[in-house]
């Protein structure tokens, strides 16, 4: 009851109550072939005993406490990154001792069939995708126009549990950072380089109204924007992901630019624990390449949408089956983590 007067929102309580050992039943039963994802095993497995409603009148009396708490974790976030920051720092051995980021491939749906976006997306979530990038551009940052926020709403509705990994390469992110949430983006990735000398708002501000909304914080840097235009911002905390850019951003298919790497790897040496996201010419070869220099989430759509067996599978669906897809392009994002399992980086947890 406390629970649910504190949040001001009904607590579901199971008849397992137990939500750790629970949760490792649904994923085990979904390793051993007894379902076909995660959603329909906890469908299947999980059941409701009751659901406790809030007390409005004890929830204001919790109010003030409950916003402290929230404040709690981004307030402590700075430090948590600075002593892992000074621990690397100090010595190798202690950043070793660090637990390594998270392998993420994150397929683009830039180069989806957007004829079956519903249908794109669900295989590369069944493949193992861990995230689905979704690029955002409006015509004003870059020279290409996709899709907004009602297509982000649809997405989230057709995919409960994915995480919505929204590029917003735009000249006014503010704008569209409230619809984008409520739309139900997981992270939101601005650039940097749109905050020029005498703009309306500026990145700080930009970034406290993305968390402020309840996303993950991404920045993103275009192939020769410098590390230092953003390095005291995620030294302080306030960014979950860098995006480093390995293409010219608007369009998919381009050719790799390795001469970012440094980049990459600057990002790396400084800050242990960030995700840093590589998001251009991705394939299996320049996988390698990302991951050794320190990225541990690597955005593909050619290379996972387009790429040979996929395509051929796809183009003979009718004859061959859905499976025969899927399993297409396990291999290519498989292909795609063995760079980055081999460059320390989990892929648990």
């Amino acid at each position: 009851q406390i629970h649910a007067d504190v949040c001001n929102l009904p607590f579901v309580m199971t008849k397992v109550p137990q939500a750790p050992m629970l949760g490792c039943a649904v994923l085990a039963a979904v390793a051993a072939g007894l379902f076909p994802d995660v959603p329909t095993a906890t469908a299947a497995m999980v059941q409701v005993d009751r659901v406790v409603q809030p007390n409005k009148e004890a929830h204001q009396q919790y109010s003030e406490h409950y916003k402290q708490y929230c404040a709690l974790y981004p307030a402590l976030k700075p430090t948590f990154h600075a002593v892992a920051a000074a621990a690397a720092a100090a010595s190798p051995a202690a950043a070793s001792q660090l637990p390594a980021p998270r392998a993420i491939i994150s397929p683009s749906i830039l180069a989806a069939d957007f004829s079956d976006l519903s249908g794109e997306v669900s295989r590369v979530l069944q493949a193992g995708a861990q995230w689905v990038h979704v690029d955002m551009f409006d015509g004003s940052f870059v020279d290409n126009f996709t899709i907004g926020p009602p297509v982000v709403r649809a997405l989230r509705k057709r995919f409960p549990t994915a995480f919505l990994d929204c590029h917003l390469a735009v000249q006014e992110p503010l704008k569209y950072v409230s619809e984008l949430a409520a739309a139900g983006a997981s992270q939101c990735t601005i650039h940097a380089e749109v905050f020029t000398p005498g703009c309306s708002s500026s990145l700080e501000q930009a970034v406290q109204a993305i968390r402020a909304a309840g996303m993950r914080v991404g920045v993103a840097l275009a192939p020769h924007t410098p590390v230092d235009l953003v390095a005291p911002l995620v030294e302080s905390g306030a960014v979950d992901l860098m995006l480093c850019m390995t293409v010219k951003p608007g369009f998919g298919g381009q050719a790799f630019m390795p001469e970012v790497m440094p980049k990459v790897s600057e990002l790396r040496s400084r800050f242990p624990l960030l995700d840093i996201q590589v998001d251009g010419g991705v394939n299996a070869q320049t996988a390698a390449v990302a991951a050794a220099a320190g990225a541990n989430v690597l955005v593909a759509g050619t290379s996972v949408f387009g790429a040979p067996a996929a395509a051929a599978a796809k183009q003979g669906m009718q004859q061959l089956g859905e499976g025969d897809v899927v399993t297409a392009l396990a291999a290519s994002i498989s292909g795609l983590m063995q760079p980055l399992r081999a460059a320390g980086f989990r892929t648990t947890g």
